[in-house]
């Protein structure tokens, strides 16, 4: 990273100037990634988010990358590493990764298979793949459904759910739990599904159209455990779309 450029901590900076930095971090991003301002606090706080552990690089004082990070119990969660593309290839996003690593190890993060050159990139730095996560989204014919609504300590996932998924993350966030005879969900008023459990596929489809009915919106679900077989049939078989794949990557 060239010396005309300082790399500081987030505590610093105002939340405009991060959320400023994230959207045009993402312009280019495979997917769409255009968070409203209260969207984009609520996901800091729903990953625990935490300024004093994550990092930003500014040229002329304006922030042009950050690493958004989130305590574990043993190491750290990035949510988000974002580089505007102008200010790409200079050695900022490697910067920002080391200072994490030095920090606390191990350092967990994600990034979407079809995204060759930052999958390179992680790799390179020594990352590992773990295991692969699905996204789907679609409209969903809303279907009005006797179920009972459960507490979220009541369901649980074959395999460990994906960080933004956890019980410690949902507690954080507006969230519902229900179940239909074999079936369980957790869903957002946004209608996104967090978690699906469903050893019968017809009633992980009713579930999911009783999701569609409760909302009045879209459904998507994000880091969908690619071993959740159950799960994934269920989604494709009520109309829902896979929109994209990403690794969970980490560094020990």
């Amino acid at each position: 990273m060239a010396s005309d450029f300082n790399l500081i901590r987030l505590d610093t900076q105002e939340s405009e100037k991060i959320y400023k930095c994230f959207l045009q971090g993402f312009l280019d991003y495979n997917l769409k990634i255009k968070p409203s301002f209260d969207d984009f606090m609520l996901f800091l706080r729903r990953n625990g988010y935490d300024d004093h552990l994550s990092f930003g690089v500014t040229y002329e004082r304006m922030l042009v990358g950050i690493i958004l990070n989130c305590p574990l119990i043993s190491g750290i969660y990035s949510c988000s590493l974002s580089v505007i593309p102008k200010y790409r290839k200079g050695g900022i996003g490697k910067t920002l990764i080391n200072k994490t690593l030095s920090v606390s190890k191990p350092l967990i993060l994600e990034c979407l298979e079809e995204n060759r050159s930052s999958l390179s990139f992680y790799e390179d730095l020594g990352f590992e793949r773990v295991r692969c996560l699905k996204l789907y989204s679609g409209n969903v014919a809303p279907l009005s459904l006797k179920t009972d609504e459960i507490s979220l300590s009541s369901i649980t996932d074959n395999y460990r759910p994906s960080h933004q998924n956890t019980l410690e993350a949902l507690e954080k966030i507006e969230v519902r739990a229900y179940a239909y005879h074999s079936a369980k969900i957790v869903f957002s008023p946004s209608g996104e599904i967090h978690l699906l459990s469903c050893p019968d596929i017809d009633d992980g489809v009713r579930i999911l159209s009783f999701a569609s009915f409760v909302t009045g919106r879209p459904l998507s679900a994000i880091n969908i455990d690619e071993r959740e077989k159950d799960a994934i049939m269920a989604f494709e078989k009520v109309g829902m779309k896979a929109i994209g794949s990403q690794f969970e990557l980490i560094k020990r």
